[in-house]
């Protein structure tokens, strides 16, 4: 009786799936037709939400995160919307943007190039950075023509700060010794375990860093609101301010509320209001000769296998095997002219990215391949982007460092603590050199070592022969330094400045692509439609694996607190998330 009755259970829970699944499907049947386009419009766009760089392409990640528009095609949309003649106004709402600084780079100069059109381009807050932390908005907000804020709000325009935890001491008093080295000074991955504080080399990359972007930041408000960079300092050493006094500072240009502004801008130019997302899946194909060039997305940690989807960059997984058969596909593509990757990566393992390096290195004999950098790519992620042909990048975008870490967290002296006794039988004198357990012995830190200096080697040469350094030159500028993007350009790591519109100008440039042609980007690897994400649902395990994904919360975790730590070594006797990676 009782396995009837949980056989009953769970053939209903696997309906109720089901017929959860063929509800959300039909919604987004619905949700995707097409209507034509009213013949004068307000166009809107909610930049508080978050704003993905690849879409979910299984069943489960679509199912469980809520779609929302890409950044390509967001500026796609504002910048054909430019030309549109129904588009009457762009009107922007911004309080509490998750983009990264290089993403608002990019936005800003989609923004830009509507401003050239002449038709009015309104940014609405309600408050930018209560208390503070509003620079990202502010800054978002300036590309605007015309900002208009709630009168109770703030405008917390304070600047930048870079916040680091150092946890050696808590390590040591629970019982954790971190055992780790690195190539070399500037590469500071593992510092949060091993040091107390800065080291001298630390706090200079990051300060050079603070100090580049706050220096974008003024110069780009200062061009947008006709405002003395001097002055521009001054009121953000004077932030935050209400916002009465961020309109005395000609920081905003009105004092309103929502339905206010509403009110206003339909009797200027009627009650038809659309979204971004919905105008962009309105916009036809140009007419014309069209040519196509491929977009493969590199979001997330760099390992071997396949990738998985995430909400940014740290909760995402390029899988070298996915994109290597992407790379693979779009090279043999007889329809392709050129290749784009678009790489937003923390970094990753070593040999995962050079399998990706080589690919991009096997595809750059078929045709053209361009990098173009996002918010950062670091480590791994610029290992990858040296193979292309030309590399772009946001002033802002995070690059490099060229450099490597590895060792480990060894946690004998917790178990000690705890009273576990580890037993042990080994083979080998370097059996136990990834092991958690003991530190690593003279012959096994000599084998890390060794690998360090070869990783490095190897770095360092890929990128001395692809950007024409002598070794000299890239050791220099390596060591595990992180730069800007605009600090890269000034030292020869990338070739030109700007977002996904930049790299498809060099693309067409170096595929001898005649100007006036108009391109289509086709995404690598292509879109699955439903049925065939169903089917892999179905594949893999179906409800089973929604309880599976879920409950992992779909991605591995970087580590945040010492649970995290712990709880990771306690079930994973290895160290292949550690060692030997070029974070």
């Amino acid at each position: 009786m009782k396995k009837l009755l949980i056989t009953c259970l769970a053939i209903i829970g696997g309906l109720t799936a089901f017929l959860i699944i063929g509800i959300f499907l039909f919604v987004i049947t619905i949700d995707n037709g097409i209507k034509p386009l009213p013949n004068e419009f307000i166009l809107t766009i909610n930049l508080d939400t978050k704003i993905r760089e690849k879409e979910p392409d299984t069943l489960v990640d679509t199912f469980a995160v809520k779609k929302a528009t890409s950044l390509q095609e967001i500026v796609k949309a504002i910048k054909k919307s430019a030309k549109d003649k129904r588009v009457k106004v762009l009107v922007a709402s911004i309080n509490n943007t998750h983009m990264s600084l290089a993403q608002i780079q990019e936005i800003r100069n989609a923004v830009a190039v509507f401003n050239k059109s002449k038709k009015p381009t309104i940014a609405f807050s309600k408050t930018m950075g209560t208390l503070g932390s509003g620079t990202s908005e502010y800054y978002l907000a300036s590309a605007f023509k015309e900002i208009i804020m709630q009168p109770t709000g703030e405008v917390g325009i304070t600047g930048i700060k870079i916040e680091t935890p150092f946890i050696r001491k808590t390590l040591e008093k629970i019982g954790i010794k971190p055992s780790f080295s690195s190539r070399y000074e500037y590469k500071t991955g593992a510092s949060h375990f091993t040091e107390e504080g800065f080291t001298k080399a630390h706090k200079e990359s990051l300060e050079s860093l603070a100090d580049s972007f706050f220096s974008q930041i003024v110069k780009d408000i200062s061009i947008s609101r006709n405002i003395p960079e001097k002055t521009v300092i001054e009121i953000i050493d004077n932030s935050p301010l209400s916002a009465e006094k961020a309109l005395e500072y000609n920081l905003i240009d009105k004092l309103a509320y929502a339905d206010e502004i509403d009110a206003e801008l339909e009797a200027k130019f009627g009650k038809k209001h659309l979204k971004i997302s919905k105008y962009f899946a309105r916009i036809k194909p140009a007419k014309g000769k069209t040519e196509k060039i491929a977009l493969i997305n590199g979001v997330g940690i760099i390992y071997s296998g396949k990738s998985s989807f995430g909400h940014n960059a740290y909760k995402s997984v390029i899988g070298a095997d996915t994109m290597s058969s992407a790379i693979r596909k779009a090279a043999k593509d007889k329809n392709i002219k050129a290749i784009i990757i678009r790489i937003n990566s923390p970094g990753g393992d070593y040999v995962a990215s050079d399998t990706i390096w080589r690919e991009i290195t096997n595809a750059k004999k078929h045709k053209p391949v361009i990098a173009s950098m996002s918010s950062m790519a670091a480590s791994g992620g610029y290992f990858i982007s040296i193979a292309a042909n030309k590399i772009v990048a946001q002033p802002s975008t995070i690059t490099g460092s060229i450099g490597v870490f590895g060792g480990k967290l060894v946690l004998s002296d917790l178990w000690e603590k705890l009273d576990v006794n580890w037993g042990e039988v080994s083979r080998g004198k370097n059996a136990g050199l990834t092991s958690p357990n003991n530190d690593f012995s003279e012959s096994q830190r000599k084998k890390l070592e060794s690998s360090l200096d070869r990783i490095y080697e190897d770095f360092t040469s890929k990128v001395a022969s692809a950007r024409n350094f002598t070794k000299e030159q890239t050791d220099k500028i390596a060591r595990g330094r992180v730069w800007t993007g605009k600090q890269a350009k000034e030292n020869g790591l990338v070739d030109e400045l700007g977002g996904i519109d930049k790299a498809v100008k060099l693309a067409k440039k170096e595929a001898k692509i005649a100007d006036d042609i108009q391109i289509k980007l086709i995404t690598f690897p292509q879109p699955k439609n439903t049925a065939e994400m169903l089917i892999e649902f179905l594949e893999e395990g179906g409800v089973e694996n929604i309880k599976t994904r879920i409950s992992a919360n779909m991605l591995p975790k970087p580590f945040n607190t010492i649970a995290d730590v712990t709880s990771f070594y306690t079930k994973n006797n290895n160290l292949q998330m550690l060692s030997l990676v070029i974070y």
